[in-house]
């Protein structure tokens, strides 16, 4: 279903708005202070015109349908809260209140996979924020190595691996590219060609694709 004119207009996309609302908030220390004033302890607290107006976004996730995956019809359903700069720990603690379970990239990423679908940018190798975040892990996990003393590590070289920190795809794409050359040699035909820049790959995402690539690899037909 088609987004009706003006869903995605919204005052959080004006900057002016944006700063006057994180600069107008009340302090915890106010609020505490006001709170303590309550002739009741406990009652409702009414600011009156001191009442922050907050624009928020509120982008629903419909969840995954079981037509793509194993997964239930919708499973990873929910709301993307896109809120102002400086009232992320205002809602947090809101939220959590109210029932709402913490998670961060490892829970995001491990729903994705029971989803079945793709977690940026750990499933993009092929694109800058991947790239960026390959070298990030690689350096956790190589200082992570070297902290440990020489004879509690495994020794890595004598045992053949390459590159134990880092997943190298381009290494990988450059070996395929040299050998199905080698092959093409073989087989001498003018009409195929290859060229592949060592430094450049893609990742195939296609479902549709990816099932006739395995249907032509199986010999399913």
């Amino acid at each position: 279903e088609l987004l009706t004119i003006g869903a995605g207009l919204s005052p959080l996309w004006i900057v002016a708005i944006r700063e006057n609302v994180k600069a107008s908030k009340i302090t915890e220390q106010n609020l505490n202070e006001l709170k303590n004033k309550q002739l009741i302890p406990g009652s409702p607290l009414h600011l009156g015109d001191k009442e922050s107006r907050i624009p928020v976004i509120l982008i629903q996730r419909p969840g995954t349908s079981s037509t793509i995956s194993t997964s239930q019809i919708g499973y990873a359903s929910g709301w993307d809260v896109v809120i102002p700069s400086g009232w992320a720990m205002a809602f947090w603690i809101s939220l959590i209140y109210r029932g709402a379970r913490v998670g961060g990239i490892r829970e995001a990423c491990s729903v994705a996979l029971q989803a079945g679908s793709l977690c940026e940018p750990f499933d993009f190798p092929d694109s800058l924020g991947g790239r960026e975040q390959l070298q990030a892990e690689s350096e956790i996990l190589e200082r992570r190595h070297d902290c440990r003393p020489p004879a509690k590590r495994p020794n890595y070289t004598k045992l053949g691996f390459q590159s134990p920190f880092r997943l190298e795809f381009t290494r990988l794409v450059n070996e395929w590219h040299e050998k199905a050359s080698l092959l093409l040699e073989k087989i001498k035909s003018s009409d195929l060609k290859m060229q592949i820049k060592k430094s450049d790959f893609y990742v195939l995402r296609d479902r549709k694709c990816l099932r006739l690539l395995n249907m032509a690899l199986t010999d399913v037909r």
